[in-house]
């Protein structure tokens, strides 16, 4: 049958095309939770409102909880069996529970902007006594819909201090909706995964099953993550429901993981941006900062090589990865020059953004990152490197690069090498993040010389006003 899609709008009808089913599916693989050495508990009643969490809650300073119900049991058993108190949120109700008494309840919604009706997440974490602190902290998320924007709006430097979230996500059937799935969705888990590791995945049984092209998918899912630094992942969890899962309508139907939403092996990679992992034996990653992703290259057993420019920051890497011992570390600053004295700028996130080059634009998307002091550091090219360290460069067929700007000074250095890689995998911004950093289409024709083309590239942030940052992997062809 033939449709005139503009004689349906005129109807109010809209008709397009599902959501590719391999990018429904590449973004299911991601989501399989990992097994780790912690215990999951549960907290809260038995049925709705009950959620798994790891057994790492020792020191967290207090829950963040938007989303408020007529009942708070989860909020009561983290402070009766923890000490663990809540701050609430919630415009839709006037008060907090009957019978609890959290630290602060707000009456505002969670959501993009401030004003008399909504808060955002990072104001409301920001204005917190404890965000003073050196704390971490808990979030428990329900907001109908809400999770999206409210996540996608939250800063890098709010959003790693949650140790642990659980997070309910809803309007799964939109997800069929492929701008809704390419601007909201994969974006909101690219920010989440790339900090976190999902822990559990409980399908709430309030709303079925729904099937997106021949993608079966519950409607709404409650997943907890932990955060990478705390956790080593020791394969992927194959049991659903968890022992300890409840329906959380009794007298709905309980429904189980679809089993399109986990496997035995390692997955989690496969069909994403690093699913080249699979193909190789060994990764050099430059601009290390703490080796934040040591647990993935475990899981797929690689010999890796770290180089990372600060000398904090080194020392922190080299107590995170002192138990990996197919991985090592160098304390280098690289580019495309022997013995050359840079002024290397430091960050307050924890370094991440640490660059030679002033910042720039950058501060359109992340308003908060700013350097507080600089060091004096001489750089060697990678070619220099492998000399003087006798590198086997047949051990590692890819190298990832993320040292904000300075990429293409890097690959520079490295020119006599670039054909012994496989893979490279690169951060890049399309406008001026950093003043004079090298942008997406320089990197991309630079490498186009010598054999590589781009093979996946993921946006993880973006303003409108200014442009966007993309994980972008090429492949030499």
């Amino acid at each position: 049958m033939e449709y005139n899609k503009y004689e349906m709008s005129q109807q109010g009808i809209y008709i397009e095309y599902l959501t590719n089913r391999d990018d429904l599916n590449n973004l299911i693989k991601r989501l399989h939770p990992i097994k780790s050495h912690f215990e999951l508990q549960r907290f809260g009643g038995d049925n709705d409102g009950g959620y798994l969490l790891p057994n790492d809650l020792q020191d967290i300073a207090v829950c963040f909880s938007p989303g408020v119900d007529v009942i708070a049991s989860f909020e009561m058993d983290l402070l009766n069996r923890m000490g663990i108190d809540s701050h609430l949120v919630d415009y839709s109700v006037d008060a907090p529970p009957v019978g609890f008494i959290p630290k602060s309840f707000i009456k505002k919604y969670l959501g993009t902007v401030n004003d008399e009706k909504y808060i955002t997440l990072d104001s409301w974490v920001r204005t917190s006594k404890e965000f003073q602190s050196n704390s971490d902290f808990l979030l428990q998320m329900d907001i109908e819909g809400g999770e999206y924007t409210s996540i996608l709006g939250v800063t890098e430097e709010v959003l790693s201090r949650f140790r642990i979230m659980v997070i309910e996500i809803h309007n799964i059937e939109s997800w069929g909706q492929p701008d809704f799935f390419n601007m909201v969705v994969n974006p909101f888990f690219n920010k989440l995964l790339k900090h976190f590791y999902v822990l559990h995945n409980h399908p709430n049984n309030c709303c079925g099953i729904v099937n997106i092209g021949g993608v079966l998918a519950p409607r709404v899912f409650e997943l907890t993550l932990i955060r990478k630094d705390r956790c080593n992942p020791v394969g992927f969890a194959n049991l659903f429901p968890h022992p300890l899962d409840r329906q959380n309508v009794l007298c709905n139907a309980d429904i189980t993981l679809p089993d399109n939403w986990f496997s035995s092996g390692p997955e989690l990679a496969q069909g994403s941006i690093d699913s080249f992992l699979k193909d190789i034996t060994g990764v050099i990653h430059i601009g290390a900062n703490v080796g934040q992703e040591r647990d993935l290259y475990e899981i797929f057993n690689l010999d890796v090589i770290w180089i990372e420019p600060i000398p904090e920051i080194f020392a922190q890497l080299k107590a995170n990865t002192v138990n990996y011992h197919k991985q090592s570390s160098f304390n280098l600053l690289l580019t495309d020059l022997d013995n050359q004295e840079y002024d290397f700028k430091i960050s307050n996130n924890g370094g991440e953004s640490s660059s030679i080059f002033d910042i720039a634009l950058h501060k359109e998307i992340w308003p908060n990152v700013e350097y507080t002091r600089s060091i004096k550091i001489k750089s060697h090219t990678f070619s220099s490197f492998v000399k003087i360290n006798q590198i086997d460069l047949m051990r590692y067929q890819a190298l990832v690069l993320d040292t904000q700007g300075s990429e293409l000074l890097i690959l520079k250095g490295c020119e006599e090498h670039l054909k012994q890689f496989k893979y490279i995998k690169t951060e890049a911004p399309n406008f001026e993040s950093y003043a004079g950093c090298c942008q997406l289409e320089e990197l991309s024709s630079f490498l186009f010389e010598f054999g590589f083309i781009e093979l996946k590239k993921e946006l993880f942030a973006q303003s409108d006003n200014v442009g966007s940052y993309y994980d972008v992997l090429y492949v030499r062809s």
